[in-house]
């Protein structure tokens, strides 16, 4: 299938997850409603060929943020939902949640990243005017609820031996070491020292991150690896996405037709781009089809955003 063919089926498979409103549901079957994180990421896929999108996200999102505090539900105020399931059979799913669910530390900083792209992709000022104290809350939530002891700290993860980030701090900000792929994310955030890049980005090509279908999220040296996981080892396309834009923005073009040409690979094999699929002793094991382990989406908007991006976007390497 050639590239415009293939874009015109990934879109009609995008298109189908669209709502009402116009922001796209993360995904089919199963979450099908309105994520902070999934419709954040899948409209600054899209922004370039429809930005539309992210506008109508952003928007939807603003509607629902946060303005008190309430524990069960996770709410605060600024903070950005990460799930809202609007009919009451899907809430029946999870009776020991509240809806809108605001359980996510990465919804809120998305919703300013994607708010100043789409204003630089669009010069769009009176949605930007529209969502000002939107934009102030959320910035406002970062420094407060999202910082608890208040002591400004965000970031110390180098691991001068391995030459490579950990994974996170735990609650007494103890570095834990797991090898994975979130790292690779840093590329793109524009954060990395210069002489840092190149370990970085070569780490992620080793045999037990890289696989033929794309970068697995956990090492397979670590004692917690499992290829089937949900997050233990498994690949996920948008986590690719992330992988493949750093790379490109870092000027390593090479590395991110790597990862591009894997996405293809896999949806060559596949015949879909699902939400997320493992690599077992080099063959693609497809998720989406009901494994006993984990089950994926076979339609997941940040998966088909990620290719879609890809098929959409020139091998010349690009700011971020």
């Amino acid at each position: 299938m050639d590239r415009e063919a293939l874009r015109a089926r990934i879109w009609k498979d995008l298109d189908s997850l669209r709502a009402p409103e116009g922001y796209l549901k993360a995904g089919a079957p199963r979450y099908s409603t309105l994520f902070g994180r999934d419709s954040l990421i899948a409209s600054w896929q899209l922004l370039s060929y429809d930005p539309s999108i992210a506008a109508a996200t952003l928007r939807v999102l603003a509607s629902y943020q946060g303005r008190r505090v309430n524990r069960r539900s996770e709410e605060e105020p600024g903070k950005i939902l990460h799930e809202h399931r609007f009919d009451r059979e899907s809430r029946s799913e999870l009776p020991d949640w509240k809806f809108p669910y605001y359980g996510s530390v990465d919804s809120t900083p998305l919703f300013l990243i994607v708010a100043q792209k789409y204003v630089e992709a669009t010069g769009d000022r009176r949605l930007l005017n529209a969502l000002w104290p939107s934009l102030v809350a959320a910035d406002g939530w970062m420094s407060t609820f999202a910082d608890a002891d208040g002591d400004g700290y965000v970031r110390d993860f180098w691991m001068a031996d391995a030459r490579y980030y950990a994974l996170a701090l735990d609650g007494k900000k103890r570095v834990r070491r797991a090898v994975t792929s979130n790292p690779g994310h840093l590329l793109l955030a524009g954060v990395v020292p210069e002489e840092r890049v190149a370990h970085l980005a070569r780490r992620l090509f080793r045999d037990d991150l890289w696989t033929p279908f794309g970068v697995r999220t956990h090492s397979s040296s670590e004692p917690d690896f499992n290829p089937l996981g949900y997050h233990t080892g498994t690949v996920w396309p948008h986590d690719n996405w992330f992988l493949w834009r750093g790379l490109r923005a870092v000027g390593r073009g090479g590395d991110a037709r790597k990862v591009r040409d894997a996405m293809l690979r896999a949806y060559e094999a596949l015949g879909k781009i699902p939400e997320l699929y493992a690599v077992v002793d080099g063959e693609i094991v497809d998720l989406s089809r009901g494994h006993s382990t984990t089950r994926a989406n076979p339609l997941q908007a940040w998966s088909l955003g990620t290719l879609f991006d890809m098929l959409s976007t020139d091998d010349t390497p690009a700011s971020p």
